[in-house]
């Protein structure tokens, strides 16, 4: 897959968690972006936690749910 679609996919995802659920949010951070085998899920987690204002980012727990440090 190339860079250019893997951005594309994580904005469209980050800017359609600005109007979902929190507690939806939280599970589908790090699902959503644990693609094809590529572990993306923590990244996003980190990139939605600091787009929400904390500079600390974040982590996906063992149950994938987003942990905003």
């Amino acid at each position: 897959m190339q860079l250019s679609s893997i951005l594309t996919f994580t904005v469209a995802l980050l800017a359609g968690h600005a109007l979902a659920n929190p507690e939806l949010q939280k599970r589908t951070t790090c699902q959503a972006c644990s693609v094809g085998g590529i572990e993306g899920g923590a990244a996003c987690c980190s990139a939605h936690c600091i787009y929400q204002g904390n500079i600390h980012g974040g982590h996906c727990d063992d149950d994938d749910y987003c942990i905003c440090n």
